[in-house]
């Protein structure tokens, strides 16, 4: 039991009379040490917005959002995406210009036909919802210039409509970033079932396209800093830009830094150029959800993906992110969804899969890293799962929090006689005894099993060459979760 001489440290010995009260905090927090989740948006904002190109900004609101990038900027749509989400997060961004360079991508619908009856058109540009009332006899012409209308009237929009100076029956759209982001706006109508263009109408729709020259996001990870962002909404999915982000999270999770993160990304397009691009990558820091046709784009996807994975982890970090739902997105139609043999493919080359319930809302299937093979390309499973890495972190900052704040000023001394009671002095048998405790408590928590094993193995001896230095092995068993359920049924008549 202590004895009280460890109050030494912090009142003088020499005063003579007195009643003196030293208040301590260092038993004052029990359970675990886990940093709070925060999500740092990638993005491109609009010449209107007030934030400086490539510096770190907080992000208050979606509402705030809109003044800071511009409104309807990519960076607008994220920070709703992320906030409508989970609303209580921390969000952070560092916005960039567009690539001077780069182009916009266009795309166009051109009305056909002759409506022989009213009705009304359904048109959805991004998954927005713009409604048109068409009468029986208007011209192909007057029917354009009333979609050009309501699509630059909408409240969120990613486009600008105009029509067309040469045919006065096609309206062109453009998008109101540079970069290939952009190509992903989806253009289409009637959705919903029972909606349909009126009788004898025709629309004509050629996909947005030809956007190029995504901003290159050195100068916005030179802005990152000493914190840590545990998620990181990452629009772009070129080659080059997450190969820097890649390189700049495997750095951060070096055992001298520990400031690491996830990056999770969106791509929307055919199951092989899925698979090709969950191939290409090969990181443990990048997690890249795959869908083959959606009406929202890629970067609203990946904030919404980005925050899930971040509010989840905030109340248990190891378990596993399955039937979480991406809040208020339309799901790709019926002909649209992956088949189970296409999202079993691409969980095996990397991509994160998802799945389209009765009730018609986008539930994560599960949520896999990038990582598939180590150093040697021999296939590794060992950081395949967002979880076990989010577990990983947990317990790291468990350990550093708890030393950090317990131990931050004890003296270090062998084992053995001598030793006083409450004297601020470390051992190793002392903190090997902190470490199993707070193994037990990881335990409890459900971050490891077989408790048993990780006691057994856990060791911690004085350092041969650094007499103020402990060194530990710690072999925690990380929990893992329960996904699969292989049965043979057996009947009997």
């Amino acid at each position: 039991m202590p004895d009280g001489s460890q109050v030494y440290s912090s009142i003088p010995i020499f005063l003579r009379g007195g009643v003196y009260v030293n208040i301590d905090n260092s038993r004052a927090v029990g359970g675990l040490f886990i940093e709070q989740y925060r999500v740092l948006l990638l993005g491109q904002k609009l010449a209107a917005g007030t934030a400086a190109a490539n510096v770190l900004v907080r992000v208050p609101s979606a509402n705030a959002a809109a003044g800071l990038f511009g409104n309807n900027s990519m960076l607008h749509v994220m920070a709703q995406r992320a906030f409508d989400q989970a609303p209580f997060l921390e969000v952070w961004a560092v916005p960039q210009a567009d690539l001077v360079g780069g182009t916009f991508a266009a795309g166009n619908v051109i009305v056909g036909g002759a409506p022989t009856a009213s009705g009304v058109i359904a048109f959805y540009v991004g998954g927005e919802r713009v409604t048109v009332g068409v009468t029986a006899g208007q011209t192909t012409a007057q029917v354009a210039a009333a979609l050009q209308a309501a699509v630059a009237g909408v409240t969120r929009r990613y486009v600008t409509a105009a029509v067309d100076g040469a045919d006065t029956s096609k309206v062109n759209f453009t998008a109101l970033h540079k970069g290939e982001a952009y190509n992903f706006i989806d253009l289409r109508h009637s959705y919903f079932r029972g909606e349909a263009l009126p009788a004898g109408l025709t629309l004509t729709i050629a996909a947005m396209a030809a956007g190029a020259g995504n901003p290159d996001i050195t100068a916005a990870i030179a802005a990152f800093g000493p914190s840590r962002w545990a998620k990181i909404a990452m629009p772009y999915t070129d080659a080059a830009n997450l190969t820097l982000l890649e390189n700049e999270l495997l750095q951060r999770f070096g055992p001298t830094v520990q400031k690491e993160g996830i990056a999770h990304a969106f791509a929307v397009n055919t199951v092989s150029t899925l698979l090709a691009l969950g191939n290409s990558r090969n990181s443990p820091f990048l997690s890249i959800g795959g869908i083959k046709k959606v009406p929202a784009p890629p970067f609203a996807l990946a904030a919404r993906y980005a925050a899930l994975a971040a509010d989840a982890a905030t109340v248990d970090p190891a378990r596993q992110l399955r039937s979480l739902i991406l809040k208020n997105e339309l799901p790709p139609e019926e002909a649209d969804r992956l088949t189970d043999a296409e999202r079993e493919s691409l969980l095996r080359d990397g991509i994160a899969t998802w799945t389209v319930g009765a009730d018609g809302l986008m539930r994560n299937e599960r949520a896999v890293t990038t990582y598939q093979t180590d150093p040697n390309s021999v296939p590794d499973p060992s950081y395949r799962d967002v979880e076990s890495m989010e577990c990983l972190f947990a317990l790291r900052a468990d350990i550093r929090g708890f030393v950090l704040t317990s131990y931050p000023r004890h003296k270090l001394a062998d084992d053995g006689p001598g030793i006083v009671a409450g004297q601020d002095i470390m051992t190793p048998a002392f903190m090997k005894s902190a470490l199993a405790a707070r193994g037990f408590l990881w335990a409890q928590r459900g971050l490891i099993e077989t408790y048993d094993q990780f006691l057994a193995d856990l060791a911690v001896s004085r350092a041969t060459d650094d007499v103020d230095r402990l060194n530990a092995l710690i072999r925690p068993n990380i929990i893992n979760n329960f996904r699969t359920l292989a049965a043979e049924l057996q009947f009997i008549l």
